[in-house]
């Protein structure tokens, strides 16, 4: 029996063809190729739904996925949020936004507030704040007084430091023998007894820029000048932890030619510092 021969396919075998022909296009050309193939499987695929649903066209996702196939995801809303996006910015106010203040703390605790083009204004607002846990001058309030009182004995020569608790107390100073008192923040401390005590006033700012030089050789010299009149004197800044301990290494440093490790370890005994990397860094310097 003769086999008759098979009827060629030629629909397949020309997409076949063209899926992988390749013109001057190069994958261009291939790439439209495959999109043509797949728009002929989708034919075939709703063809096939056609069939299994009895004839009817199922051109919704929840019937495609009960079919057990992925539906196609949602057609993107592009032209309708370009439109959106394009009115918002058209639309914009800029008096709608808040106005900013920009507080700037100075080097001696003061606040400065300034507006956006950077003029001075007044601080205003409708809305209550509760009060923030900072002073004028733009530290930590700290209710409990801090009457320690640091001791460096130098052969007999006694040097106190401290913090300006103890500079308000006028008992407590002359309790310890106080003569002298060095007044490092005389920008807003008071000489509090001039009739009790002789005062030098000096202003330092504990932060990063200040330079110690000039202020450790003005105290140096005072503190010389103390010891040779028998007398002892008080140095105070704030908190007594950093500026006035900061004096009182420097002139170890300078007159007594400690080194900085040997200045540091004696001063810390007498009395818990804690010096700003500014200073320690200009103090080792010094040594």
């Amino acid at each position: 029996m003769a086999k008759i021969p098979e009827e060629p396919n030629t629909h397949s075998e020309s997409c076949l063809t063209n899926a992988f022909h390749f013109n001057s296009s190069g994958l261009l050309a291939a790439r439209q190729d495959e999109f043509m193939v797949a728009a002929l499987l989708k034919e075939h695929v709703l063809e096939l739904l056609g069939v299994l649903t009895g004839g009817n066209v199922i051109d919704n996702r929840s019937s495609l996925a009960n079919c057990g196939l992925r539906p196609p995801p949602p057609q993107a809303k592009t032209d309708h949020s370009r439109m959106n996006l394009k009115d918002a910015i058209q639309n914009f106010d800029p008096s709608c936004l808040r106005h900013t203040l920009v507080e700037t703390r100075n080097p001696d605790g003061s606040v400065t507030v300034t507006d956006k083009y950077g003029l001075p204004k007044d601080h205003e607002t409708t809305e209550p704040r509760p009060e923030p846990n900072f002073s004028t001058y733009g530290f930590i309030v700290n209710p409990n007084p801090d009457m320690q009182v640091g001791d460096v004995d130098v052969d007999g020569y006694h040097i106190l430091f401290g913090s300006l608790d103890v500079a308000k107390d006028r008992e407590c100073l002359k309790s310890h023998g106080v003569t002298h008192v060095i007044n490092l923040i005389s920008n807003y401390a008071p000489n509090y007894f001039p009739n009790d005590f002789q005062y030098l006033s000096l202003i330092l700012y504990d932060d990063y820029e200040f330079r110690l030089r000039d202020s450790i050789y003005q105290c140096s010299d005072y503190l010389k000048m103390i010891k040779r009149e028998n007398g002892r004197c008080f140095i105070h800044c704030d908190a007594g932890r950093s500026r006035s301990p900061s004096m009182v290494i420097g002139y170890l440093i300078t007159v007594e030619e400690y080194s900085y490790e040997r200045a540091y370890n004696v001063v810390n005994n007498a009395r818990n510092v804690s010096i700003n990397f500014n200073f320690r860094s200009q103090l080792m310097a010094m040594a």
